[in-house]
């Protein structure tokens, strides 16, 4: 359309990684974006929340173009009773999850430009009952966060 901006180029990436052990599952998540110059604020990628650095609310470490999200993930199912084949499903999760991101001198928003890089990391511990998760993180400044939601499709 006429005199609408266009959107800037956005990359954006995933990656996963799982192991299984017997019945125990380490799996290793990142997403990155990676922008060329400012975002809409609906594009850029918060940092904090449920599905992102787990011991911060959402947006509380901010949001940008370009920031990058790590987790680790233990997962221990709970075993079959004696005699069946399939057990619960029910598992325990512990996991570690850090973010970063760095200041972005593209914002059109003149706060967020200025504003300072930001960072943050947790370890908590999490229950999954079929699709229903509970998850409990501590971020490295001792508060505790909750979030109660639908795993996904991989149980994180």
């Amino acid at each position: 359309a006429w005199g609408e901006p266009s959107s800037p180029p956005v990359r954006r990436a995933r990656a996963s990684l799982s192991r299984s052990r017997e019945s125990a599952r380490v799996s290793l998540r990142t997403r990155a974006q990676f922008s060329s110059r400012g975002l809409p604020e609906y594009e850029a990628q918060p940092l904090g929340g449920d599905g992102s650095v787990r011991g911060y609310e959402a947006d509380e470490l901010g949001k940008g173009g370009t920031s990058l999200v790590g987790t680790l993930t233990l997962t221990f199912p709970v075993p079959p009773p004696p005699g069946e084949k399939q057990g619960p499903p029910v598992s325990f999760n512990l996991f570690a999850d850090a973010g970063v991101r760095p200041r972005d001198p593209w914002s059109a928003n003149s706060d967020e430009a200025r504003a300072a890089s930001s960072a943050g990391a947790c370890a908590g511990y999490g229950l999954r009952f079929g699709p229903i998760k509970f998850d409990v993180a501590y971020n490295i400044l001792g508060a505790r966060a909750v979030h109660v939601g639908l795993a996904g499709a991989d149980g994180v």
